[in-house]
């Protein structure tokens, strides 16, 4: 790859099932109306920045695509592209689960025991891949990615490893820039939009 870029990594706004607590994964579940609400907010706030973005991907979940689209629509930038690499970790049998059924159902320590899960590893292998050609594409530019919390904390920690992970809420906005042969963090899940 021939140049400096800029990723920026968004994560989707609320569902219902991040309001309940419930691990959503794979699971395809929708925005609600605080979710779109939220998107709308982090695309003003994109959009009132002088930092342009050149072109915005995005898991092919729903919650994620319709976050994308809004944003994309504020920025006057091309349709997202849908990339199933982008998606949220798999959780296999946890998936629709609140806090409490996982522990009566696995213990404190489900995330061993549940079937049909995805390992980090295996979250990071995808991504990287993912960020790889889509940078290939767009080598120099300015990128954002919307995705999942769980992606982006298993990508950053990836990445950064040296660095202090924020925790990862709905529309946070993630900055990194590719320079000196590597990965430097700019910003690192801010939520400002939403404070208003």
């Amino acid at each position: 790859m021939a140049g400096d870029l800029r990723i920026g990594m968004i994560r989707h706004g609320e569902t219902d099932w991040n309001k309940e607590g419930r691990i959503q994964g794979s699971t395809d579940v929708p925005l609600n109306e605080l979710g779109i609400r939220q998107a709308e907010r982090l695309a003003r706030r994109l959009a009132q920045v002088d930092d342009a973005w050149d072109v915005v991907y995005t898991s092919d979940l729903s919650r994620a695509w319709r976050t994308a689209c809004i944003i994309a629509e504020a920025l006057r930038l091309p349709a997202p592209q849908k990339d199933r690499r982008l998606r949220e970790k798999s959780f296999g049998e946890a998936e629709g689960t609140t806090p409490e059924e996982r522990a009566a159902r696995w213990g404190d320590d489900w995330r061993e025991r549940v079937r049909g899960a995805e390992t980090d590893e295996q979250v990071v292998r995808r991504g990287t891949a993912a960020l790889n050609d889509i940078m290939a594409r767009h080598a120099g530019g300015n990128i954002l990615l919307v995705t999942h919390g769980g992606w982006i904390v298993r990508m950053l920690g990836h990445l950064l490893p040296a660095v202090e992970l924020p925790y990862i809420g709905n529309t946070s906005l993630t900055i990194i820039e590719r320079r000196d042969g590597g990965w430097h963090p700019t910003l690192l899940g801010c939520q400002a939009h939403l404070d208003a």
